[in-house]
């Protein structure tokens, strides 16, 4: 912000918000799987059980859906993914037999660390998003970044 009027940093965000469009035209294909699994976790609560699912994104397509749904700039990760730097994973929920509903994205360095999760509009997780998160990187084998 230094040095800019708020003009300039309008037109800067305006030059932002269309270069995420064009990552709509991003290649297709899929990037490497990630050397360890996902998670699905079932809890009741009370007289319902949810259903927590954590999956790795594997195109590009997968990360413009995602961040559509969450309204956040996963897609931008694109290259990072292809260039096998991270791998991008997606946190939903389902209860009973209902539709998996997105929750938090999550970003996992090349050295298996979770360096970030974001959920709608870059909101942090939930306690018991986190936990699930957490359940996740014990079972992977990952380590969770001490700024999270």
């Amino acid at each position: 912000m230094n040095g800019r009027t708020v003009d300039t940093l309008l037109k800067q965000v305006d030059a932002w918000h269309q270069s995420l469009g064009k990552l709509r035209n991003l290649p297709s294909g899929q990037y490497e799987r990630a050397p360890f699994d996902g998670i699905v976790i079932e809890k009741r609560r009370g007289d319902k059980t949810e259903r927590w699912v954590l999956r790795q994104l594997l195109s590009a397509k997968d990360l413009q859906v995602e961040s559509d749904d969450l309204r956040h700039c996963v897609a931008s990760y694109h290259w990072s993914c292809a260039r096998g730097y991270c791998t991008i994973w997606s946190l939903a929920v389902g209860v009973d037999d209902q539709k998996l509903e997105r929750r938090q994205t999550v970003e996992v360095d090349s050295n298996g660390m979770i360096v970030q999760c974001r959920g709608l509009a870059n909101r942090d997780p939930t306690a018991h998003e986190w936990s699930v998160v957490n359940s996740w990187a014990r079972e992977a084998n990952l380590q969770v970044s001490g700024y999270l």
